[in-house]
């Protein structure tokens, strides 16, 4: 009874933290945050009117053109004895957060938040990737690229207050307890400048074979570091932080050239002449050939 009644005093209301940026090797930044909103429920002001909770969704999923059962189900699937503050749906647009302000619904917040921008989407969304909504809760992560790869270091650690409530939830005092702490900066490899390049120069190239598939992939031979790699068709990767821009992503999802396949990393084709020096060599270690015999191939 004593943990349970620490538990109704107060309720733990989540701060996001701001993704690390990520830069190339010179610095220069290829994904970054910028400034939006989203819409959290005020759990202890939506139990003072239970008659109303459906009307109050139903009301907020037409204004954000979302089902309101699913965002019952975000609800729902929340922690309620810890958080008094539940994300509901995340990167609004500024037109959303004020058309859901006007409806003055009890219990609806809209709150600032952060949204990921990426710098030449097309030119760089293989490497990077993009980010979405957890598949479990409604925490921002890393769906493909280094976003996912390195999810760990980008998140950073959310931070948290507590609000003490009185016996009908009143919130009377909110303390910090600690800070949201922001992910790390991502270095990599990439060379930027020459990525653009070599991204430019491949279209060119397909275009006068009238081709549309292609892959471009520079190393450096003496680290094994990846200086540029290029897929084409390529996807502008900020169409999948966009709520506003559904209509493209289907357009993505749905295309035969399939532009979110990353063919450098993930396609299967034969080596080609460059294999003939490995099996040279291996010839020439094994006996089996002497260095002025000569083969056909």
């Amino acid at each position: 009874y004593s943990a349970r009644a620490e538990a109704n005093v107060h309720r733990e209301i989540s701060t996001p933290a701001n993704r690390g940026v990520i830069v190339d090797r010179f610095g220069e930044v290829l994904a970054q945050n910028r400034a939006s909103f989203s819409v959290f429920a005020d759990v202890s002001k939506l139990l003072k009117d239970p008659a109303g909770l459906e009307a109050t969704f139903r009301a907020l999923g037409e204004a954000l053109k979302v089902d309101a059962r699913e965002l019952i189900g975000t609800l729902e699937g929340s922690d309620l004895e810890r958080t008094g503050l539940v994300s509901l749906i995340r990167n609004i647009t500024p037109k959303e957060a004020i058309e859901v302000k006007a409806l003055g619904l009890l219990g609806i917040e809209v709150v600032d938040d952060y949204e990921r921008e990426y710098v030449d989407g097309e030119i760089f969304s293989h490497i990077v990737g993009y980010t979405g909504i957890a598949d479990q809760g409604n925490a921002i992560v890393g769906k493909t690229g280094v976003e996912n790869t390195y999810d760990n270091v980008l998140r950073g650690e959310d931070g948290y207050a507590l609000g003490y409530r009185d016996a009908l939830g009143n919130v009377l005092e909110t303390r910090v307890v600690r800070e949201a702490q922001s992910g790390q900066e991502l270095a990599l490899t990439i060379d930027a400048g020459f990525q653009r390049y070599f991204y430019n120069r491949l279209q060119v190239g397909l275009e006068a074979v009238k081709s549309h598939a292609g892959i471009g992939l520079a190393l450096n031979p003496q680290t094994g570091e990846v200086l540029a790699l290029v897929n084409l068709p390529s996807f502008d990767n900020n169409v999948f932080v966009s709520r506003a821009r559904s209509d493209e992503r289907a357009r993505f999802l749905a295309d035969r050239e399939k532009p979110l396949f990353n063919r450098a990393i993930s396609g299967n084709y034969n080596p080609g002449s460059t294999i003939k020096p490995l099996h040279a060599l291996a010839a020439l270690r094994e006996g089996v050939m002497q260095l002025t015999e000569t083969v056909y191939s």
